[in-house]
């Protein structure tokens, strides 16, 4: 980042700050495969892991539709997040389900079920069939067609 001091601003008052992005992101905005979602939802999400799950669905369901719950992993949120740290792996479950319920609370999702993998007696996984509201769905469409729009105006369908 470049900045302009007082006394180039001074001699100059049009003098700009500069700021170069990080290289994944800059890629990103130049090949048009970043996703727009709501920040302001994002934001108000207490849990950093309600927060992150809200992140990833925004990112990466893009076939949003009622009859197109979303799925995934407690093995994957474990590893992917890297905001479950306890011991016992059921205190983790019990932190992802309560980040769940706060995306049930914000509006953000309608419900969402869990499916025990076991091994033994013991829980190997948990798959969450996630299922967000018509109003997130219309959000995610509206992405879409924003990232779509975008692609055909510069000529990258």
């Amino acid at each position: 980042m470049t900045r302009t001091t007082r006394a180039d601003y001074l001699e100059d008052a049009k003098a700009l700050w500069c700021a170069q992005l990080p290289a994944l992101v800059s890629k990103s905005i130049k090949d048009l495969t970043h996703r727009q979602f709501n920040y302001a939802k994002l934001m108000s999400l207490s849990a950093p892991l309600a927060r992150w799950l809200h992140k990833r669905l925004s990112h990466n369901y893009i076939n949003a539709g009622l009859m197109q719950p979303y799925n995934i992993l407690f093995s994957s949120i474990h590893r992917d997040s890297g905001l479950l740290h306890h011991v016992k792996q059921a205190i983790n479950i019990k932190t992802s389900e309560s980040a769940l319920e706060e995306l049930k609370e914000e509006n953000v999702l309608w419900w969402f079920k869990k499916e025990e993998r076991k091994q033994g007696r013991a829980v190997r996984d948990v798959l969450y069939t996630l299922q967000p509201t018509n109003d997130f769905i219309a959000e995610i469409k509206a992405a879409n067609a924003r990232q779509r729009d975008t692609q055909k105006t510069i000529g990258r369908e």
